[in-house]
């Protein structure tokens, strides 16, 4: 990596060590996972090193100083690698854990015992390749299986269950922290994994996953006990975090929904993702795919040749990764079209997928060629703006759609033929004519509900994305995601997990309390110095995945490479800080983010970080989201820094310990109302395409299960916000355990000192 800064860096040992020990360092706090140890210290004393690695010697002096200064925040600085990650439990379970030379290797795992404790290895050992949340999908779906395989009681699985949460709480990380780990349950099967069999090292069962709802709730049951019963002392487990996908068959009136919502109600645990209200939808990946029979031109050794998509995956898939995705032989590449250059060019296929869909789209274009398609694939339209993508489901009569020109002309090179005119700028036509694609007007869009679940197939590309196919039909090919494929991409699984094969690289997150006070009263100002901010913090992103990517190539990250590979699907994230007091500056305190008026600006600010992002994207080519960053201590150093510079900052909290209210959200206190509160930051929360998450605060744990249930419901069935959590307030007590509350002293040890000193002076009177 080469060095941004030619001068040497120097850390003053003594003073590091001794911050540490006094707890004055405000990285001491900085993570509410790391505890105050002597681990905590060898992690924060190197950390100082890896940070000013990064910041002297792999970024920009540029990027260095924005940092340095407080203009924004670049995370996990003291870490050498990425951010967060979200890992395929069906590809562990299907492999084992193992392909790191020179380490012990484990075969797939035949039993559910065996299951947990590689999944444990897995969370603990890649944990260590990354600095934040590590996090599976489907527990409950993917694991029913080995339950049912050997006929498993409840309580053996509750014993099971049991060793997964005590062996993920213990503090064995880097720095005497826990695994940040983070599990999804989706409850009830997903409809497209419903006929899908199962297999066990190697061997097809004889039942399919949607048989499998009553293994799903004994895992389920079994997780929520243990959760809501804690340690030995009755103490909360942190994790790992559950997240719960609330879909519209969702059973409401279950005995173990009862279970989830009391544990809710104690000690508000869980997320969750609700897919009723808002734009998320689960598992979409799964159904951007060809109808078998679609015909696709290949390459192979310089031969070129038409086949169907599905004769292209018998043909040319390899190594099984899992359910659905293969990987492909060498040397094979299709047609693809460059969207910048509009030229058709040869590119080489990495992945084939494999899924089913009972929707079947059928487009029909002016020229006599028909598409089909399965209801989520993207086609390429063209639109005055230039090419861009719709679902198959959503094109209309009158879009238009990309041709290849002639071909025979572009298979073997040779000059396009004229081309249709459309009411475009001079440029974009002149563009057009010197193209290696026409368009063409949709004449027809049927979508067909099957009484079945049919096959689909797609490639995945090493570039460009648009493929040539239905005898020069060009349409998108599919990304390894399971995400909601949108002009700005969902991460999935809200603010700490990640859908299966992605996460986030890295977070920068803004200081928009100082633009608010640098540029009081003036909306364009603050725009323009945003956007300096927001163009260095995508050139870190950019840096740092070449960097990660590069050091992963060469093996510092020996089971990321062997799990994951590339960091293509990773998102880049950036974040919010301060809206709250970014507005209360702007206006002189005149507004906050409560008033109808901060309410516009806030939206306005993040609308604005959403556009420059869709223009990151499209410019580097890589998957960036915003999130609402859980800043942690984060807002007290960007606090720390204005006051400073500028004494007469408006902040939150107290001259001693300033801080910065957290993204968009409500000032500390504003109310207890949970629809009050919604009311203010649904359509703020809807904003977040990363992390977000709507907490809803309560004085003490809520009355009864039922309530908590009924509130969750509403919530999720009257508002758009994609994460919620049922935060109640508690403490705990070493002799006694839970206690509803905040209680500074525990009130029944309180009660029992009184007796005892009542007796004693009784005794003596």
């Amino acid at each position: 990596m080469s060095s941004s800064t030619s001068q040497p860096t120097f850390v003053e040992v003594g003073t590091t060590v001794e911050e540490y020990l006094s707890r004055q360092d405000w990285r001491v706090q900085a993570n509410a996972n790391q505890g105050y140890s002597l681990g905590g210290l060898i992690l924060n004393v190197s950390g100082k090193v890896i940070a000013n690695y990064w910041l002297n010697h792999v970024y920009t002096p540029e990027i260095g100083a924005a940092h340095r200064e407080g203009d924004f925040h670049i995370h996990d600085l003291d870490m050498l690698c990425g951010y967060c990650a979200g890992w395929s439990l069906r590809l562990l379970l299907a492999e084992g854990f193992n392909g790191v030379e020179n380490r012990v290797e484990a075969k797939p795992p035949k039993h559910l015992s065996s299951a947990i404790g590689q999944m444990v290895n897995f969370l603990g050992t890649l944990q260590n390749e990354w600095a934040g949340a590590q996090a599976f999908s489907s527990f409950d779906t993917y694991l029913a299986p080995l339950v049912r395989k050997d006929n498993l009681s409840y309580s053996q699985v509750k014993q099971c269950v049991q060793e997964l949460i005590y062996n993920l709480n213990v503090p064995s990380r880097w720095g005497g922290q826990t695994v940040f780990s983070n599990l999804t349950f989706d409850w009830v099967c997903p409809e497209d994994l419903r006929e899908q069999i199962p297999i066990i090292a190697g061997e097809e069962l004889p039942f399919c996953y949607g048989d499998l709802q009553a293994e799903m709730d004994m895992l389920n049951r079994a997780f929520i006990e243990v959760m809501t019963e804690g340690d030995a002392k009755g103490r909360v487990f942190t994790f790992p975090v559950p997240t719960y996908n609330i879909t519209p068959d969702f059973p409401w009136n279950n005995p173990n929904t009862d279970l989830l919502f009391e544990m809710t109600a104690k000690f508000g645990l869980p997320y969750f993702q609700g897919f009723i209200n808002s734009d998320l939808q689960p598992n979409m990946v799964r159904s951007m795919c060809l109808f078998p029979e679609e015909n696709i031109f290949f390459k192979e050794n310089k031969q070129i040749a038409k086949t169907t998509i599905h004769q292209l995956f018998t043909d040319y898939k390899t190594n099984q990764l899992d359910n659905e995705w293969w990987q492909s032989k060498p040397n094979l590449s299709v047609l693809s079209l460059n969207p910048q250059s509009g030229k058709l060019e040869w590119v080489k296929v990495t992945h084939f997928l494999q899924i089913t869909d009972n929707k079947l789209v059928s487009i029909l274009s002016k020229d006599g060629k028909l598409m089909r398609l399965s209801s989520q694939h993207l086609v390429a339209i063209l639109t005055k703006k230039g090419i861009e993508t719709k679902k198959a489901e959503k094109v209309e009569i009158g879009d238009f759609i990309l041709v290849v020109k002639d071909a025979s002309a572009a298979l073997n090179q040779t000059e396009p033929t004229e081309i249709d005119k459309l009411d475009l700028s001079n440029d974009r036509i002149e563009w057009l004519r010197n193209s290696d694609f026409a368009v063409v007007p949709v004449t027809s869009v049927n979508v067909e509900l099957l009484g079945y679940q049919q096959e689909f197939y797609d490639i995945e590309l090493e570039k460009n994305h648009y493929f040539v196919h239905s005898d020069g039909n060009i349409s998108h090919n599919c990304c390894r995601l399971q995400l909601d494929l949108r002009e700005l991409l969902k991460r999935g699984n809200g603010l700490f997990g990640s859908s299966e094969q992605t996460g986030s690289l890295g977070v920068v997150t803004i200081n928009c309390a100082r633009l608010g006070y640098v540029y009081q009263g003036d909306e364009q100002s603050l725009l323009s110095a945003l956007d300096r901010l927001l163009e260095l913090a995508k050139n870190s992103l950019e840096i740092k995945r070449k960097a990660v990517q590069q050091w992963m190539d060469s093996g510092l990250y020996p089971y990321t490479k062997r799990y994951l590979g590339t960091l293509r699907n990773h998102f880049s994230t950036i974040g919010v800080n301060g809206i709250n007091e970014m507005i209360r500056n702007f206006t002189q305190d005149a507004h906050d983010i409560t008033s109808d008026w901060g309410h516009q600006l806030a939206l306005r600010l993040l609308d604005y970080i959403r556009d420059k992002m869709v223009v990151f994207q499209e410019e580097t080519g890589h998957l960036y989201n915003l999130e609402a960053t859980p800043a942690e201590g984060t807002t007290y150093r960007f606090a720390r820094e204005d006051k400073k510079r500028y004494p007469d900052i408006l902040q939150a909290g107290t001259s001693a310990q300033p801080y910065y209210t957290n993204s968009s959200q409500l000032p500390v206190g504003f109310t207890d109302d949970p629809f009050k509160a919604l009311e203010y930051q649904d359509e703020l929360q809807s904003k977040y395409t990363g992390g977000t998450i709507m907490h809803l605060y309560m004085n003490e744990r809520i009355s009864s299960a039922k309530a908590c249930k009924t509130l969750v419901r509403k919530v999720l069935e009257r508002f758009r916000l994609p994460y919620l959590t049922i935060t109640p307030t508690f403490s705990i007590c070493p002799i006694h355990g839970y206690l509803s509350g905040e209680h500074p002293f525990c009130p029944r040890c309180d009660e029992e000192l009184l007796i005892k000193k009542t007796k004693q002076e009784t005794k003596y009177d």
